[in-house]
Formats: C-alpha cells, structure tokens, sequence
C-alpha cells in the first residue's frame, strides 16, 4: 500500500486535490468523487510530513481559488457543496 509520504514524495497527493476540484464533464464526476473518497479515507494515516506537504503545496488554496473562480464542474452548486464538505472534513480529520 502507498503511504501518505510516499504520495507526497511523488506529488500524486498533489494530484489528488487538482482532481477534487478541476474543471470536468458532468461523466467525469465519478473521478472526482472517487479522488475526494481517496483523500478523505488517509486522512487517519496523515503524517506530519504528509501535512507539511500539503501547506507547502498550497493544495486547499487552490482548491478554494476554483471554488471562487467558477472553475470547477460549471459552477454547480452541489459540485461546489461537495468540495467544500471534503476540504473541511480533510481539514478536520488532519489537525
């Protein structure tokens, strides 16, 4: 299995958040939801350096700036909904 550092290591936990909240086809939104699933369910195994990572990465800063910017999935509301619920529940499990 692929640990959090690992991700990290490789700029796939990157990757992770670019999908969550990237612009996509409304038959692309089983990726995204599949990448929130995949983010939310490491965040027990989080590790210091994994959380480094994300800071230094700005990778919640750019997922707010698409939520802003009308970016993501045609400015749905319950696509927008979706990725706030997964920021602030990776956010609380994190800390």
């Amino acid at each position: 299995a692929c640990t959090c550092d690992e991700l990290a290591d490789s700029d796939a936990l990157k990757l992770l958040f670019k999908i969550i909240s990237s612009t996509c086809e409304q038959h692309n939104i089983p990726w995204r939801q599949t990448a929130s699933n995949a983010l939310l369910s490491m965040t027990k195994i989080f590790t210091p350096k994994a959380v480094q990572y994300v800071v230094r990465s700005q990778c919640i800063q750019t997922c707010l700036q698409c939520m802003n910017s009308d970016e993501i999935c045609s400015a749905n509301l319950i696509d927008r909904f979706h990725l706030f619920v997964t920021l602030l529940t990776f956010l609380r499990e994190t800390c």
